[in-house]
């Protein structure tokens, strides 16, 4: 069995300079923004989806998106493989990048901050349910590939690892970047 989860491709949005209490509306302009279809050198990433029976999808445009460029079509699309919400706050704090808020709220999430959304352990909680929905289909299937989003999907790999899955290929935080576990 075996179960692929990869990250979608980058999302076409500027890292313009916001105020902290913008962060939230950024985000939601950041899931509707259009993925940079113009990518080189992901051949090896559509061999590797051309090996798979079944296919996952958060349902966000990007994750969709991202496995049409493979050639693909979701089997199944469930909101539990969606990103881990960023943190966010009311206050107008000093204007910083959108992904400089993003990085600073996330750490804070890491440190016990939830801000209006679930927290690190309950993500965590989430994660594993995640991961054994993926297992059932691997089951099932024989081979899977989850098109996720970065934290989440590390969050699923830590939770295969937990349950015995074999990395055999370590996945990075990069766009269209993936990982290979067997059971």
């Amino acid at each position: 069995m075996k179960i692929i989860i990869v990250r979608h491709a980058k999302v076409l949005i500027k890292n313009k300079k916001i105020y902290a209490n913008e962060l939230k509306k950024a985000i939601e302009e950041y899931d509707i923004t259009p993925i940079d279809t113009n990518i080189k050198d992901y051949h090896e990433l559509v061999e590797v989806a051309n090996s798979c029976n079944y296919f996952v999808s958060s349902g966000l445009s990007r994750s969709v998106d991202s496995l049409a460029l493979l050639g693909k079509e979701a089997d199944s699309i469930d909101k539990i493989f969606a990103e881990v919400e960023s943190p966010y706050t009311d206050k107008k704090i000093m204007k910083l990048s959108l992904f400089t808020w993003g990085f600073w709220f996330k750490l804070a999430w890491y440190m016990g901050f939830s801000g209006g959304t679930k927290s690190y352990q309950e993500s965590k909680e989430e994660a594993f349910e995640a991961s054994k929905i993926l297992i059932d289909l691997a089951k099932e299937h024989d081979s899977v590939m989850i098109m996720g989003h970065g934290l989440k999907n590390r969050l699923i790999a830590t939770a295969l690892r937990q349950q015995g899955w074999i990395e055999n290929k370590k996945m990075k935080m990069d766009n269209l970047d993936y990982g290979v576990f067997e059971k």
